[in-house]
């Protein structure tokens, strides 16, 4: 299984996560946001969960699916932007890797509902009633032979003459000779079988209709506690091709471009063919998206709601994790920084150069007016923001540190 992080919604790059924060996935948690009051944001804004990255193979390699247009998927491959076709969703060999992601946005998929129906084309009602065109067909041309064959026994009838018994009364005489009697009682027979076949055609319609699906049609009702400009979804579908062979089983993804997400819930219902006749569901997971970025719903696998700073010490975790046996300096963590940051500073907070003390936890612990920390700023403007300010420490040889960094906030916040 492929670890990685998304550290927040505003398009973070992925990041690679050590095993061992997965256990934080198997602790029980509040669903996201199920501890705030409907007039306050959660206390727990960051959702953990196990999303998924899709790859497409193509020419013996495999692309990153990057977004969606309409139902088709969008690669780059070798320098171009391609749409990959649903059409081409059969002969598809798609790459599902599970990935754990962090993020604070968040929706609700409720109501999901996976059916197995089946395209127009393989309707078992359309099978059934070609059937009994056919039947009927088939009844008539068998009264059609008959009319055929009686009428041809009149006639040698009448050439041959009526018969009379000795007293001089009309002999009774066989409608059909031998030959010909023994034709028209098999295209009764004939008869007697297509009249059968005609009443077991709706009773089998019921028998047939388990096998004859081809198809998935998913429902479901969707919001979003933040408003989602560009999203599309990805369902992924595990199925058994043959009920009866458990080596039979095989991967369908298909997606679909969505209009607007907001907090008021917005019905969605999606049909797709392309799966084998009679197939077996096994699993349909749905991920959703928003400009290329994944975002978690209530649908979501081994989610747990996390506070904002466990969101901070995880991604600590991870950044020491890419970097092993590496010497590097400290870096803003901006994507943990409140959006509000330089509302809270005047132009004279932003545009002072300082040197900030970082932790090995990668919080600022102090500002300073020289590297050797040997005089402290005692501004209470900078000491407000100093508890929102998050860096990734100082690495020695991979080893997280306390360094020294300088510093202007005029240059990392918006």
């Amino acid at each position: 299984m492929k670890f990685s992080l998304n550290p927040a919604s505003r398009g973070a790059p992925p990041l690679h996560l050590l095993p061992a924060v997965v256990a934080l996935l198997f602790f029980p948690a509040a669903a996201p946001g199920a501890d705030a009051a409907p007039d306050r944001p959660p206390s727990k804004p960051y959702t953990l969960y196990l999303g998924a990255d899709l790859s497409i193979e193509r020419q013996g390699k495999p692309w990153p699916v990057e977004g969606v247009q309409g139902e088709s998927f969008v690669i780059s491959a070798e320098g171009k932007r391609l749409l990959v076709s649903p059409r081409e969703a059969p002969s598809l060999r798609v790459k599902v890797d599970s990935v754990l992601k962090m993020t604070t946005a968040y929706a609700t998929l409720a109501g999901l509902k996976a059916e197995r129906v089946f395209t127009p084309a393989n309707s078992p009602l359309r099978r059934e009633l070609q059937a009994m065109d056919l039947a009927r067909y088939n009844a008539s041309a068998v009264d059609q032979a008959a009319d055929e064959l009686r009428f041809a026994q009149m006639m040698i009838g009448n050439a041959k003459g009526e018969l009379r018994d000795a007293f001089g009364n009309p002999t009774p005489q066989p409608l059909l000779d031998s030959d010909t009697a023994t034709q028209f009682t098999a295209l009764q027979s004939s008869l007697s079988a297509q009249n059968t076949d005609l009443t077991s055609v709706p009773n089998a319609a019921g028998r047939t209709a388990a096998d004859a699906c081809d198809a998935l049609y998913l429902s479901f009702d969707l919001s979003s506690r933040q408003p989602l400009a560009d999203p599309y979804l990805i369902a992924v579908v595990r199925f058994r091709a043959n009920p009866d062979d458990a080596t039979s089983t095989g991967l369908l993804a298909f997606a679909q471009e969505l209009p607007a997400v907001d907090a008021k819930p917005r019905r969605v219902r999606l049909f797709r063919g392309g799966f084998p006749r009679g197939y077996q569901l096994e699993e349909c997971r749905i991920h959703l998206y928003d400009r290329g970025n994944e975002i978690p719903t209530s649908t979501s696998l081994k989610q747990t709601a996390i506070t904002a700073d466990e969101a901070f010490q995880i991604s600590i975790v991870d950044y020491v994790s890419q970097n092993r046996d590496q010497t590097r300096p400290p870096a803003p963590t901006r994507d943990f920084w409140p959006g509000d940051l330089a509302a809270r500073l005047t132009a004279k907070g932003l545009n002072r150069p300082v040197f900030v003390k970082v932790g090995k936890d990668g919080k600022a612990s102090g500002f300073f007016d020289d590297q050797g920390c040997t005089r402290p700023i005692n501004d209470p403007e900078l000491e407000a923001v100093r508890p929102d300010l998050h860096f990734y420490p100082a690495l020695a040889k991979g080893k997280a540190t306390e360094s020294v960094v300088a510093f202007d906030l005029g240059q990392h916040v918006e």
